[in-house]
This record gives structure tokens, sequence and C-alpha cells, in this order.
């Protein structure tokens, strides 16, 4: 009887080894087979794309123009890799096409040092006169990103540079191409020496910074005064203000010689340096200083300036004072640059508001429109405690104001539109709320979108506008797609429900409408999602939204 159990126990135990062994082989073939799917899935993929590359490359010497612009762009957009796209673009560096030849060279320059076989062409082009500035210009850049320690590329930049009849934006170019290269291309240094003589200012800055890079060796301390700074190799100097720039804020007690220099030196090159480093040292304390180049005649140092003051940010609260006084300079450039940095300093710049009010109140029709952008952003940015500037916003929104007559239709309801989100930041007076309600009631997009953010910012205080809210939730409602800088990726509708919601519990009567709207489902704005977050506002189940993002960017 144990024998004949045991041998039915071995029996089953070959029979469950026959079964594992039956599964594992189905599992292996099913294994092998999935592998085959895909292998074969992915070489009609690449046979595909094979094709696909084939078909645009020949597109690209299509004699409609829009045609190759358009076959280069899918071709850059499938991200050749350098096997593939290197020769095709190679080919089409002599397309009739000035665009495309560009575009070509731009891509190649992408591919860097993987693109080396473009290197004879490249300096080919760069040398021909009668290919277009702007193709020659690419070219001289992507010489240096794709080979910067060749000594043909320096040599045809050098070569190139030196010719008499090589235009500005070449010139440029070369320049900056030379200083990416750095101290490979030592060669070029004395052409370099001669371009700081150049007639364009940008031209002696860029040569001068070139030469910073290319010059080898530790850097020097800038002399402690320009008289002895100037006696120094133009090479050596501006290694030496590279060197200031890298140490950043531990520099600070360079800041008085680098405002001598910016204000009185005769050399462009060098209060371009001193500008530059005044960026990266400190430029809350030389405010003044910037304000008074960006002021100036040379095009060059007023944007360097520029750049200089962007750097001012919420903890530079010493430049709100200089930033203030400069809101009534004579040169609108200036007022500009200032009101965006009181911007950029936030609410900590509210004693810059009577100088914005003010600046608002003279502002006309012929002020740029940028301008009045800039002090509202301003204002914008300081919030509650810029509640005084109420009025002056309030009286600006007549359409007859002074701000907006004869201002185009466009214009106009730009300008009235951010007059509204201002006043949400700032705070709504009563004066203000006839100017809302009539704008909700207007068929203008944009009004109706910024008199919806101010209806809202007034919170349950703002019932009256409920009705003209509801509108916008009208199928038949002509929404509008707005991309401002105060009113971003947003349209009006959405502006209208967002009020309803921030509104409460008095908006109860725009239920209805919300639910439908919340069980629709939304494809490129998120109605339903900001339906259902009002709905329970208005209902207190839920917190109300929040009012849009106030984005500040410099223009």
């Amino acid at each position: 009887m144990r024998r004949r159990f045991a041998s039915f126990l071995m029996l089953q135990a070959v029979g469950l080894i026959a079964a594992s062994f039956t599964v594992r082989a189905q599992e292996r073939t099913s294994q092998d087979t999935v592998r085959k799917i895909e292998a074969a899935i992915f070489q009609e993929q690449d046979r595909q794309r094979r094709e696909r590359i084939q078909e645009l490359a020949a597109q690209l010497s299509d004699q409609d123009f829009d045609k190759r612009r358009t076959a280069l762009g899918q071709l850059l957009e499938m991200r050749l890799s350098p096997e593939e796209g290197v020769p095709l673009f190679i080919e089409n560096l002599r397309n009739s096409s000035p665009v495309v030849q560009q575009l070509v060279i731009r891509a190649l320059s992408a591919y860097g040092p993987r693109a080396r076989q473009a290197l004879p062409d490249l300096i080919a082009i760069l040398g021909e006169t009668q290919v277009t500035d702007s193709v020659r210009a690419e070219t001289a850049l992507s010489l240096s990103a794709i080979d910067s320690n060749s000594s043909d590329v320096v040599t045809a930049l050098i070569r190139s540079l030196q010719d008499k009849q090589t235009v500005f934006s070449l010139r440029l170019a070369i320049v900056r191409a030379l200083a990416r290269i750095g101290p490979v291309a030592k060669e070029a240094s004395a052409t370099l020496v001669i371009s700081l003589n150049d007639p364009m200012t940008a031209i002696q800055c860029e040569a001068y910074v070139a030469l910073g890079k290319i010059e080898g060796g530790p850097a020097q301390l800038l002399p402690p005064d320009i008289e002895r700074l100037e006696q120094m190799a133009p090479a050596k100097s501006s290694q030496a203000f590279l060197a200031l720039e890298r140490q950043g804020t531990e520099a600070r007690s360079r800041i008085p010689l680098l405002v001598q220099i910016m204000r009185r030196s005769p050399e462009r090159h060098l209060r371009c340096a001193a500008i530059r480093s005044l960026g990266s040292v400190g430029q809350q304390e030389t405010t003044s200083a910037l304000l008074t180049t960006l002021a100036g005649a040379d095009d060059y140092l007023s944007s360097l300036a520029v750049g200089a003051l962007e750097k001012i940010g919420p903890v530079d609260t010493s430049a709100v004072s200089p930033l203030a006084l400069a809101l009534a300079h004579t040169n609108p450039k200036v007022r500009l640059q200032a009101a965006l940095a009181l911007a950029r300093i936030g609410d900590a710049a509210y004693e810059a508001v009577p100088a914005l009010i003010s600046a608002l109140d003279r502002s006309t029709a012929s002020t740029n429109f940028e301008e009045v952008d800039a002090y509202l952003e301003a204002l914008s940015a300081i919030g509650q405690r810029a509640s005084s500037s109420g009025p002056v916003i309030t009286a600006s929104l007549a359409r007859d104001s002074k701000l907006l007559q004869n201002r185009g239709v466009f214009l106009r309801s730009y300008l009235r539109a951010h007059l509204f989100v201002t006043l949400a930041r700032v705070g709504v007076p009563p004066e203000s709320r006839r100017f809302i309600l009539e704008a909700l009631q207007s068929d203008d997009g944009y009004e109706f979108a910024g008199a919806a953010v101010a209806a809202g910012s007034l919170g349950a205080r703002g019932a009256d506008a409920v009705p003209y809210l509801m509108r916008a939730l009208d199928p038949n409602f002509k929404d509008i797609y707005m991309m401002f800088t105060f009113l971003m990726d947003t349209t009006a509708s959405l502006e209208a429900i967002r009020a309803l919601g921030r509104i409460g519990p008095r908006a109860a009567a725009a239920i209805p409408l919300l639910e439908r709207i919340a069980q629709t489902t939304s494809t490129s704005f998120p109605f339903d999602v900001e339906a259902r977050t009002a709905l329970q506002a208005i209902r207190g189940q839920g917190p109300k939204p929040k009012p849009p993002s106030n984005i500040h960017s410099p223009h």
C-alpha cells in the first residue's frame, strides 16, 4: 500500500514538473513573440522616420520658400541625431533661401563638436561677401560653438574682422565668437585692440570683453583710479573687470571707482565695463548714476544701464528714493525703467506712491502706453499701501480722460482693463463702481475682464455686479483670450466665474449657470474647474477663488 502511494506521489510530481516545463516554455515562447513584435514595430517606425526625413529634405529645395521653412521646422522638431542631421544640414548650407540657410547653420551649431565635418563649408561661407550679412553673422557664432580649438576657425574670424567692408552686425558676431573661444584666440588680440576704436560703441565694448576672456594668466587687481586704469594694457584691465564681476557683492568697496569710471571716462569700452560690473557688484547704491547713463545719447550704454537696473529687486529698498525722483525725469526711458524697478521692489517701495500718483496724473494720450503700464504695475506691486492712488486711477477710467482720449480702440480698451485690475490691487474707491458696472455691460472683452477682477475684489460688496457678470456665463457670450502681464492666460468668462466665487453667497443667482458649466468638460481652459470652485465658495463650502496672479516683468 505504501509503495502504491509512493508511486502515486512520484507520478504527481513528474506531472507537475512536466506542467511547469510546459508553462515555462509557453512563457518563453510568449516573451519571444512579444520581442519579435516589438522589434517589428521599431523597425517599421524607423523606416517611416527615415522616409519622412527624406521627404522633408526634398522639400528644402521646393520653389515655394514657405514650404522650405515649414519642412525645416518639422525636421528640427524631429530632433535628428548627428548621424541623421549633420549630413542633411551640410547639404543645405548653400540653400537659395537665406532664412533656411541661417536656420540650417544654427541647427549645425546646436550639435557642437559633433558637427566638425561642416567646418570647411562654414569657413568658406564666412568669407563670401555675396552671402547675406545675417547668414555670415550666424556662421561666425556657429564656428565658435562647433570647434573652439581650431586655429583655422580663429584665422577665418580674424580675416573677416580685419576686412574694412565687414558690416556692423557681422563685426559684432565675430567679436562675440572670439570671446567664446577664449585663450585659443590669442592671435586675435591685436585686431581686437584696433576694434576698441570702432565707431560703434557695441563693437568697442564687446571687443574689450573678448580681450579679457582671451588673456591668460591670473587677473590683476583693478587700480584705484582712472588714470592708472587707462595706462594698463587693455587685455589686462578687461581681465581685471571680469574678475571683479565674478566677485559680486564682495567687491562693493570698488563701487565709488566704478561710478567714477562710468561718469567720467572718455573711453566707451571702460564705461561699458564699469556698468556691467555695477550690475554684478551692486547697483542699488548707484541707481542715480545708472539712470543718468540711461538718459544719455549712446543707445548701447543706455541698454547696459537698463540691464544693471533690471537686477534691482525686493531687497534693494535704498534705491526707492532715487527711483521715485526719476519718475519726474524729462526722458521717458528713465521714467519707464524707474517705474519697472519700483515694481520689482514691490510693497517695500510704498514711499514712492506719491511720485507714482503724480506720474500717472501727468500722463496723457501722448504718453507711451508702456510707460503707463509701468506706473500701474508699480502701484499694483505695492498693493493696499498704494490705496491713495485710487482717485487718480478712477479719473483716468473716463473715456474722455486726458490719458485715454484720442487713443486707438485697442489701446483704450487695454489701458482701461489695466486700470481696473490695478484698482483691484490697491483698493476700489466708491466713485469707481459706476465705471466697473458700465464696463461689465459693454461688449468689450478686455474691459469686461478687468472690471470683473475689480468687482470680485470687492467680495460681498460687489453683489450689484452679479447680473452683469452672469452675462459671461451665457454660451452666446463673445469671449476673448488675454495674454497681458496683468491678465495672463485667461478669458473674460473665466474672470467672471472667478469674480462670482469671490463675491460669495450673494452671487447665488448664478448657481444654475455655474452648475451647467461645472458639468461640461472643458478643453483649452479650466471653465469647469473654476465653476466648481466658485460654486463651493457661493455655497459657503470652500475658500473663495484667488484673484489672478500679479505678474511683473520688464518690457
